[in-house]
């Protein structure tokens, strides 16, 4: 399986952590800062879990992975101001289905095909509140809510030990003091922090 270009320049950051994790309020708070524009799992779909590729194509990792970046990519530079896209660590999981797939080879595929050195906000969310919520909200069993949570403390690990350009908030913190944990990821995106993003529970994306 060959791999990607090791950091290659990205114009766009992700936001990412399990799902029920924190991921989509914190989004919506950034999305409302008049200098960013975060997309909600935009191209995760479609790309990462193959539902827009064919036949062996679905399985291919590095299809999976540039057509999912080409996209990114392309709205990014479109945008006037800084693109960022919000995925899950399920998502990232999902490229397990690729032939040859071993972890955490794979994961160090979709940086490097992807955003390279940028920048990564993860968002982490107590165990027992998530996969409480994964099985209340998505009708997972408790075995699959664990497995998948403890998937996402897994990426975040590698991260920590891999990945110079990354921020990690905790859900419980931006809950409790969203003013002071926004104007850290703001920082961390060399952006003004704005008031607007207090209101991004209201956010409809």
């Amino acid at each position: 399986m060959s791999g990607f270009k090791l950091f290659k320049s990205s114009k766009y950051f992700l936001v990412l952590g399990a799902g029920r994790g924190g991921t989509s309020l914190l989004t919506a708070m950034l999305d409302c800062n008049p200098s960013l524009t975060v997309g909600l799992e935009q191209f995760s779909f479609d790309f990462l879990l193959g539902n827009k590729l064919e036949g062996k194509k679905k399985y291919d990792l590095n299809l999976r992975i540039s057509s999912f970046d080409k996209a990114c990519q392309k709205i990014a530079k479109a945008k006037k101001n800084l693109w960022g896209n919000k995925i899950t660590t399920e998502q990232i999981l999902a490229l397990e289905q690729c032939e040859g797939a071993t972890f955490p080879i794979y994961f160090q595929n979709f940086l490097n095909g992807t955003i390279g050195k940028g920048k990564v906000i993860f968002i982490v969310r107590d165990g027992r509140s998530c996969v409480q919520s994964k099985i209340n909200r998505t009708q997972q069993t408790y075995e699959l809510a664990v497995y998948r949570w403890k998937f996402s403390v897994k990426l975040l690990n590698y991260l920590k030990e891999n990945h110079e350009q990354l921020l990690v908030l905790k859900y419980e913190d931006l809950v409790a003091s969203p003013e002071e944990q926004l104007k850290i990821a703001c920082g961390f995106l060399n952006v003004s922090y704005s008031a607007e993003m207090l209101n991004g529970p209201d956010n409809k994306l």
